[in-house]
């Protein structure tokens, strides 16, 4: 579904990313994690084309991002960036009506197809009530889970979320990351998503991606890749791992203490 290969990224000579390579299988949830600064949301701007590598590429469905026209790629890949705006005059219903924009022709005019695919999009969110409310009047949790309602319309294959759960209360964090997982089991979405929260990376994803410094530490399952030696390398705390009764959670943890005066 999506390759990034050998990408190096820098800005005025200063490497941000260097040699980073992952693939995301169609149908499943990836989830970026590692310290402040280590390249994460920079690494989903070149996914996401924002950013252009100064080496390797990034295929999403054996053609590489860039041979896509605007349009086009928008019809297979959605994206919520950390920093969002509409227009406080804005209704929620207004809002998830752009997703559809990729779709039309001409005029940029609505059919009666769009318009369904607005009130489904709504209606998958949970968000139906919040139809006709200002943009501004919402909450955080509200705001945000309009903006995935857009992205819901837009009828990708695959939603590149950058740190969605930021500023959320817990209740809304997982009410977000509990919807991006009912959308990815029920659309078969793809999910690549960049998150701060370690234990809710392990319950939500298929697969992580631990990056540090730049450069990718660890791929794959949470089992495969978190253990006691590498979260002293990547976070620089010593974890206690737990297990998750509930969940079936076999890498769940907790933080013990940090390790940085130890540097």
């Amino acid at each position: 579904m999506l390759k990034v290969e050998n990408i190096s990224f820098s800005i005025g000579g200063t490497s941000i990313i260097n040699n980073i390579n992952l693939e995301a299988e169609k149908g499943e949830i990836l989830t970026i994690v590692g310290p402040n600064g280590c390249g994460k949301s920079t690494l989903l701007k070149i996914i996401s084309r924002i950013y252009k590598p100064i080496s390797g590429k990034v295929t999403l469905l054996n053609k590489d991002v860039h041979d896509y026209d605007t349009k086009e790629l928008a019809k297979i890949m959605a994206i919520l960036p950390q920093k969002k705006s509409a227009a406080g005059d804005m209704t929620v219903e207004q809002l998830v009506q752009y997703g559809r924009y990729p779709h039309t022709k001409f005029g940029n005019r609505l059919t009666p197809f769009d318009y369904q695919k607005v009130e489904e999009a709504m209606e998958d969110t949970g968000i139906i009530h919040l139809r006709k409310r200002l943009i501004s009047t919402l909450s955080g949790g509200e705001n945000q889970m309009a903006w995935i309602a857009m992205c819901v319309a837009q009828a990708p294959e695959i939603i590149l979320l950058d740190e969605p759960t930021t500023y959320l209360d817990i209740s809304y964090q997982l009410e977000v990351l509990e919807l991006v997982k009912k959308l990815n089991k029920q659309h078969g979405l793809t999910i690549v998503m960049v998150l701060h929260d370690i234990n809710q990376a392990i319950k939500y994803s298929d697969k992580i991606y631990a990056m540090k410094k730049g450069k990718g530490y660890k791929f794959g399952t949470a089992d495969e890749i978190f253990n006691e030696e590498a979260f002293a390398e990547i976070f620089k705390v010593k974890m206690n791992r737990l297990y998750d009764e509930k969940d079936k959670i076999t890498a769940y943890y907790q933080p013990e203490r940090s390790l940085k005066n130890n540097e």
